[in-house]
Order: C-alpha cells, then sequence, then structure tokens
C-alpha cells in the first residue's frame, strides 16, 4: 500500500500519450548543435521569458488561452489581425516588451558594445511578476501581447513568417498593445548558423536575453515538442515537480530552508535535487506558512549538469550540479528535461 500511495508504482499514462488539443503550442527542443539544412532558411529569433498565449477568435471576440488551454484573463487589441488565424506569442509586461525591443534595434544595428557598455538592457519586470499581473482582477494590466508564430499546419513557417512581417509592417507595438517579434537573423544553411550562432546568442545574453530561438522556414507548425523548433540558452534548465520541503535553519529557522524536486527524463533517468538557492525571504516564509502554494507545482531549476555519487554511480538514479530556483511556472502542468 506504502508503495502504491508514495506513487512509486507507474501507473496508468501520463499527459505525454494524451491526444494534444488542435490549439496546443509547439514547444520547442533544446538545440545540442545538431539542424538541418533548409531550402526556405533558418530564421533565428529572440526567446522570450513571458507567459505562453494562444490568441483565437470565436466569432463573437478574440479569446486568450494559456499553454495549458485555460482561458486567460487578458485582452488586446487585435483588429487588423485575420480572425481565421490562430495567432501564438507571448505575454509579456511594457518593460519587457521595451528590454527586448531595444536589444533587437541594437542586434540589427550593430551597437551591441554600445548597449552592453551602458550595463545592458535587462528587463525590470520577471516572469513570475508578471503572471501576478496577468491573473489579477485590474482592468488596465499594461501587458503587450508579442506574437510569433501562427497555428496552421498547413502553412510552412516561412509562409507564416510573410504574414507576421505584413502585420509588423502596418503596426508599432508602442502604438498598440500588440507587438510582431522580429527575425534577428535568416540563414541558408546549417553551417552557417552554427558559425554565427554562437556570438548573437552571447550578445543577446549580454543585454538581458533569455536565449535564442531557432525556426526552419520549411517546418511546420506541430501541437507538440518538435525539432522543428530549437532553443538556445547558455545554461541548462529542467523543469522540475515540487513534492516536499524542509524548513531552513539560522536565519531560516521557521522557514523554508530548501525544496525537493525531482523529474523523469524521456531515457528513464530519474533526477531529484534540494533547492536552497534562488528562493526570495518571501516565498520562503509563504510557503511555510502555506506548503500547498508551492507542493506540486513546477519549477523552473538552472543547473550546470546532472551528477551522480558513489551510491548512485551507475543507476538511473542522478541528482543536478548547483540547482538554483529560476522561477515556479504556473502556466506548466508537466515536467520537462527542456
Amino acid at each position: 500500500i506504502s508503495n502504491l500511495v508514495n506513487r512509486e508504482y507507474r501507473l496508468g499514462i501520463g499527459s505525454s500519450l494524451l491526444v494534444k488539443s488542435a490549439e496546443a503550442p509547439m514547444l520547442a527542443k533544446k538545440f545540442e548543435g545538431d539542424i538541418y539544412d533548409d531550402d526556405n532558411g533558418i530564421f533565428v529569433t529572440e526567446k522570450l521569458d513571458g507567459n505562453r498565449c494562444v490568441a483565437k477568435f470565436d466569432g463573437i471576440e478574440w479569446k486568450y488561452y494559456s499553454r495549458n488551454g485555460k482561458l486567460m484573463s487578458v485582452s488586446f487589441d487585435m483588429s487588423g489581425f485575420d480572425k481565421d488565424l490562430v495567432y501564438d506569442g507571448e505575454v509579456m509586461s511594457v518593460e519587457q516588451t521595451k528590454a527586448s525591443v531595444e536589444r533587437t534595434m541594437h542586434l540589427l544595428d550593430n551597437t551591441v558594445a554600445k548597449a552592453i557598455a551602458e550595463n545592458g538592457l535587462k528587463s525590470t519586470m520577471e516572469f513570475s511578476k508578471t503572471s501576478g499581473v496577468i491573473n489579477s482582477k485590474s482592468k488596465d494590466k499594461k501587458l503587450v501581447y508579442n506574437v510569433f508564430d501562427i497555428q496552421n499546419t498547413g502553412l510552412k513557417y516561412k509562409e507564416r513568417r510573410e504574414i507576421l512581417n505584413h502585420h509588423a509592417a502596418n503596426s508599432v507595438w508602442n502604438s498598440c498593445d500588440v507587438r510582431i517579434v522580429p527575425v534577428l537573423r535568416r540563414y541558408n544553411t546549417a553551417g552557417e548558423l552554427k558559425l554565427h550562432s554562437g556570438k548573437i546568442l552571447d550578445d543577446m545574453v549580454a543585454m538581458g536575453a533569455e536565449g535564442i530561438m531557432f525556426n526552419r522556414g520549411s517546418g511546420l507548425y506541430e501541437s507538440k515538442r518538435t525539432s522543428e523548433l530549437l532553443k538556445y540558452k547558455p545554461s541548462n534548465t529542467m523543469d522540475m515537480v515540487v513534492i516536499d520541503w524542509n524548513y531552513g535553519d539560522g536565519k531560516y529557522e521557521y522557514m523554508v530552508g530548501n525544496i525537493i524536486a525531482e523529474c523523469t527524463l524521456s531515457d528513464g533517468k530519474k533526477v531529484s535535487c534540494r533547492i536552497g538557492s534562488g528562493l526570495s525571504d518571501e516565498q520562503r516564509e509563504e510557503w511555510a506558512l502555506s506548503p500547498q502554494q508551492i507542493l506540486g507545482k513546477i519549477v523552473e531549476v538552472e543547473y550546470f549538469s546532472l551528477s551522480q555519487n558513489k551510491g548512485t554511480n551507475g543507476s538511473m538514479t542522478y541528482s543536478l550540479r548547483f540547482p538554483r530556483l529560476k522561477c515556479v511556472r504556473d502556466d506548466k502542468l508537466e515536467v520537462s528535461p527542456y
């Protein structure tokens, strides 16, 4: 009975095996150096650190859905957008969007060195704070819908991008609350991309970006995790589920000292670790008083590498070296090694 209660038996099916909704967003795989040539080119865009949002016109008004299919309490001016298309993007604060626009401008104008010399262009509002604004009851939320794709499985990315470019040519984001995320670079071959992508990543990260994305020009939109879309980030991250926590000591006595999270990878590796870095004092206090706020939640964890000790060496059990809490992902319901 204890094995069953503690979920040690792998019974039933996981969410990854369920049929995805037709409006489920396309998810990126991690770029690990492998990408194929594409006759339609390979497009590079910024990896945004916002809340995923799918916009669909229901015949009466535009509705906005999270990556989990939940209706979001947001509204944007979508006048001029094709009501027969479903748009994909991320919701960010005005501050986050402005920082992204400035990064893009400096990269395209080859003035990155100047931007870095001015101490970068880091956003003043983080993901978790933007999530709080989205979930608030305020009517004037001052948010921007950053659109980067169209959910149309019949069109190649190159064709979808042409539609987005048309929208971008007819709108300026700071005069409305919808922005079309621009292309940073387009390469004709995978070799050309690999030659220059490292410099682009370094420049964008130095200016405050989380990373960059690669879209294959001939790629179709797929409502699943796919290699047609790749993300390239400077550090490893993993989405894990929080299963327990411990009190701290000293300064953090009677507060959360660390949380315990785990994730099972696609190859069967079981990863678990204690995370004590990256937690704010407010989180430590709130979670100690109300553990339900964090238990069972998905958290994004930054780490250096997978590791094993003498007791687990050679097994399928791993831990993480230098784990650090990046954020709580209220927009996610499943773990992921990406």
